[in-house]
Parts: C-alpha cells; sequence; structure tokens
C-alpha cells in the first residue's frame, strides 16, 4: 500500500476498500467489506426489510435477571447479537473479538480459531474502541438454545457483563422480530431505537475470518460524528442568537426602543399589536437595580414565561435579554465539552471528526457518553427553537437598511 499523508483523509486503496486513518503516527484501519461479502447464507434467512419492534413483555435472561430493554435503550445505543443457535461457533468468536477492542481491559490479544490469525491491539486504539463499545453502546445476545448451553457460550466467552436471552425466551422473542427459523436463527447485529424500540439490522454475515467488527465500529462511530456535526451547526447558531440579543440591549439602553406594548411571543396572537405605544405606570418590580430583577427573573426556568414578563418595562426587557444570552453560554459550554477538538479547537468537519485520534476527553477520561451527547444537544436545541421564536422578527441591522433603502425607492415622487 502506498505512503499516505498524515492527516484525517478518507482513502480507498487500489487493492482494497479499508477506511484509513494515519495521525501521531499511528495507523488506524476500518477493513470495510462489500455488499456482495455481507450477504452470505447466514443471512439469508432475516429479511432486512421487514420492520420488527422490540416486544415490551417482561424478558429475563440465563442467569434469572429481569431486562429492562426500554431504559437500556433510553440510557445507551442498544445493539442485540443474534446468534444463530447455542451450538454456533462462530459468534462466540464476535464476542471475543469486541473484548479485545476494549471490553476486556485485560485482554490485548485474540487467534482466531479457524484462519489461526493473530490480532493485537495498540494501547491508544484500544482507548478509542472501548470508548465506543462501553460507553455508548450496550450488548443484549439473542441466542436459541438450552439455558445451559447459552450460559455456557457466555462464560467461555468472557461477555458475562452483558445480559444473554435463551430458551423458550430466544424463541418467542426471535418470532416477534422475525429472525429467522424457530431454534436456528440468522445470525446478524441489529440495533434498537431509543423510543419507539425499532429493531434495525446493521450487519449479518459471520464466516471464518468474518465477523462484521469493523462494520459494527463504523456505525457506531458515524452516528456519533452526525451528532457531533449537529453540536457544532447548533453552537454557530448560538452565536448568532446571543448576537441578536446583545444587539436589542443596546438597543433598549440607547433609548431606541419602545417598550411596554405587546410584543411578539413564542405563540401568534389573535389580535393585532396595539399601533399606539401605551405608557405604564412604573411599579416597584420595574425600578429594581437590574442585578437584583436578574436574579428574581432567572428562577423562572420557562422561556415562554421569560418572553411574556419582557413586556412589562425597558428594565425587564433588557434583564430577559440578559438571562437568556447567559443560558444560551452556559448550555454552549455544556455542548462544547461533548464535542471532538483539536488544537483547542471544535472539529467542524465530518470527515476529520472520524478520525479516532481526535480529543473526545475534553471533560473527563472516560469521555462523554453517546446518549449523554445526544441529551445535551437536544437541550439546547429546544432552547435555541424557544429564543428564536422570539428573536425570529427580529430583523438585522444589514437587511433592515437594505429593506429602508429600497423602499425609499419605491416612494412616488412628489
Amino acid at each position: 500500500m502506498d505512503n499516505m499523508e498524515t492527516s484525517a483523509i478518507k482513502e480507498i486503496s487500489t487493492q482494497s476498500n479499508d477506511l484509513i486513518f494515519h495521525t501521531k503516527g499511528i495507523t488506524f484501519i476500518f477493513p470495510f467489506e462489500t455488499e456482495e461479502e455481507l450477504l452470505r447464507p447466514s443471512q439469508a434467512m432475516i429479511n432486512t426489510n421487514s420492520i420488527r419492534v422490540f416486544p415490551t413483555y417482561p424478558l429475563s435472561d440465563v442467569k434469572g435477571r429481569a431486562i429492562n430493554v426500554q431504559q437500556l435503550a433510553k440510557d445507551h445505543r442498544l445493539i442485540l447479537i443474534v446468534v444463530k443457535n447455542s451450538k454456533c461457533k462462530l459468534s462466540p468468536e464476535l464476542l471475543r473479538i469486541l473484548n479485545l477492542y476494549g471490553l476486556d481491559p485485560h485482554c490485548t490479544t485474540y487467534k482466531d480459531p479457524f484462519t489461526r490469525e493473530e490480532m493485537s491491539i495498540d494501547p491508544q486504539r484500544k482507548r478509542f474502541f472501548r470508548f465506543l463499545l462501553e460507553r455508548d453502546a450496550y450488548f443484549i445476545v439473542l441466542c436459541p438454545g438450552p439455558c445451559e448451553e447459552v450460559a455456557k457460550m457466555q462464560r467461555d466467552a468472557h461477555f458475562e457483563q452483558y445480559p444473554f436471552i435463551g430458551g423458550d425466551q430466544a424463541n418467542k422473542l426471535g418470532e416477534c422480530l422475525n429472525l429467522g427459523l424457530k431454534e436456528d436463527l440468522g445470525s446478524a447485529i441489529m440495533k434498537v431505537s431509543r423510543h419507539s424500540l425499532y429493531v434495525d439490522y446493521v450487519c449479518g454475515g459471520i464466516r471464518e475470518g468474518h465477523y462484521t467488527q469493523d462494520l459494527l465500529l463504523k456505525r457506531l462511530l458515524s452516528e456519533r460524528v452526525r451528532w457531533e456535526m449537529k453540536g457544532c451547526h447548533l453552537l454557530k447558531e448560538a452565536h448568532r442568537c446571543v448576537d441578536r440579543l446583545k444587539r436589542r440591549i443596546v438597543k433598549c439602553e440607547n433609548k431606541k426602543m419602545v417598550v411596554g406594548v405587546p410584543m411578539p411571543l413564542l405563540f401568534p396572537v389573535d389580535c393585532p399589536l396595539t399601533p399606539e405605544p401605551t405608557r405604564l405606570q412604573p411599579t416597584f418590580a420595574s425600578c429594581l437595580p437590574l442585578e437584583i430583577l436578574e436574579l428574581i427573573l432567572s428562577m423562572t426556568s420557562s422561556t415562554v414565561d421569560l418572553v411574556r414578563m419582557s413586556r412589562t418595562s425597558q428594565q425587564f426587557y433588557m434583564t430577559v435579554c440578559h438571562i437568556l444570552s447567559s443560558r444560551i453560554r452556559h448550555q454552549m459550554d455544556i455542548v462544547l465539552n461533548a464535542l471532538p477538538v483539536k488544537n483547542e479547537q471544535v472539529i467542524s468537519d465530518e470527515m476529520e471528526a472520524m478520525n479516532p485520534g481526535v480529543n473526545r476527553w475534553t471533560e473527563c477520561e472516560q469521555g462523554i457518553s453517546y446518549r449523554e451527547l445526544q441529551s445535551r444537544i437536544e437541550t439546547m436545541s429546544q432552547l435555541l427553537n424557544d429564543v428564536c421564536s422570539w428573536t425570529r422578527h427580529w430583523i438585522p441591522r444589514s437587511p433592515r437598511q437594505t429593506l429602508r433603502t429600497r423602499s425609499s425607492r419605491l416612494l412616488p415622487v412628489e
């Protein structure tokens, strides 16, 4: 293979379709299998186009422990590993490889019993893949067969930290999910959605020497990067929103705004706006220092309520703008700590973010999990939506000037 530049660039080799990254002298390789290689007989029993929903009836693993699928899907990216049966010799190798890639901190080497190929992993790669497998994902193994045999498979594969479903429960679950014939499922890796519990196909076709762990890792990484890019986009929007609020505060301070009339709220009003400004009598609250007023109003968590309060007076209006700006900046810091950085700058390029060597441990050594990243971005998105529903009525400075210029040109000449 030809030498490649030391940068996070996706390159396709002329001899293989491997996804390769070079960083800090370390090479990260994601072997890529073509669609033809994935569609093997072991997958033929699985209809990848059918709609499946994970059932909500009570489940327990082979050790008798209850499995709360809804809570697991809410807290993690729930991965369902389907094993053909308790006699299968291939699927346990996938579990051992996942241990090598990070689920077992003491596992450093693996030898394929079929191809005799030996695998090892350096500490930096193991740290990143452990981050994906342990912090982002959670595994449930579905294996039809006697519970004693399934439990033995679990022990032999050193995968006891995750639940195995066997016996009649595995057969019933396999029928509900349309995974294949009774007591002989098609080997595959699937994921369970967070809210709907939809079960989507990830990959299959496990065979000697090809255990599809690379496709699982790429799926976990690509989904994470997709949310990280959403976070980068929201940071840009947040900067613009804070800038609009700052300009409004300056206008109030310069007495260039009339406050105390009905203002555009988060929801449309039925009655038209009052054409003439209404002067309100000063109240005790409006005469408070801005610092005290801000302390009082900041106890209101609802953005909608804050916007309503901003109509009271000029002091209230400026205080609400201050509070919303502070909340947005605080949420920006929270999201920023969950995004990949390089040279203390957030990575906004998707291909560069796919590089496993970038820093994703700004806030803590363990890194921010996928669901926590998702929650932070969704919280910030909701805050921006609420604030922008108010500020979207404000015309930016340059377009307003352009509008005035165009309006003056349309006036009739006397």
